[in-house]
């Protein structure tokens, strides 16, 4: 069974608690490259309509959020390489880098009913405690993915508590204060700062390469 057959028989049954439901996951399935999972708080949509994530991102997403997400993924997946911010951004020029990235990616939301532009904690933690039946099923479904980077504190830890099979107490650090936990044999969770954080994109990218380095080792090959 194709890894979309598995997402969207688990939506179907997830569908009778939450409505409008926004669909996530694999973006493209067939260039799944990178095996990396973001994981965020909800989409936003003022229309409050049902939906579906990857097929919004399989056409390029938004620069808000994404651009970002498009250039991590192209850091982790070239993680060996010291590309300097200007190449960096000359990047986000090219017509459809960030569609190509975005392809290669997993990407799912805590709350799958569309949000405001404002996310509010109390919600969100509402949503992560009582869905964490599917969202434990969600999660299982890509045991393939060695590293799930939850894009926010409030992220991680509702993660933390809900999502893993033993939730644990406190996070390991990198040298430079970045948050992971090796929550299986080199499998690997990232609590970082969501994409949208009002911090340079360039402290936000190289903070984030910089401590996968280090967390999965130079000569580590468990990522492309």
């Amino acid at each position: 069974m194709s890894i979309s057959k598995k997402e969207n028989d688990l939506f179907e049954r997830w569908k009778g608690k939450r409505n409008p439901f926004i669909s996530d996951g694999v973006v493209n399935p067939e260039k799944f490259e990178s095996k990396v999972v973001y994981i965020l708080k909800e989409v936003n949509d003022k229309n409050n309509k049902e939906g579906d994530l990857r097929v919004y991102l399989r056409k390029g997403g938004r620069s808000q959020t994404w651009n970002n997400i498009a250039l991590w993924t192209f850091g982790i997946i070239n993680k060996e390489e010291g590309f300097n911010w200007t190449r960096l951004i000359s990047k986000l020029k090219e017509k459809e880098f960030r569609k190509e990235m975005l392809q290669k990616i997993c990407a799912f939301n805590i709350k799958k009913v569309p949000g405001t532009h404002t996310s509010k904690t109390n919600i969100i933690n509402k949503f992560g405690e009582e869905d964490r039946g599917y969202l434990k099923d969600q999660f299982e479904l890509y045991k393939d993915c060695n590293l799930f980077i939850c894009c926010g504190n409030l992220v991680g830890s509702i993660v933390r508590k809900h999502v893993i099979k033993e939730s644990f107490e406190k996070w390991d650090l990198t040298t430079r204060g970045i948050k992971y936990k090796e929550f299986e044999p080199q499998r690997f969770l990232i609590s970082y700062s969501h994409p949208e954080a009002r911090v340079d994109n360039s402290i936000l990218y190289y903070g984030l390469i910089d401590g996968i380095k280090e967390i999965f080792g130079k000569d580590n090959n468990f990522l492309l």
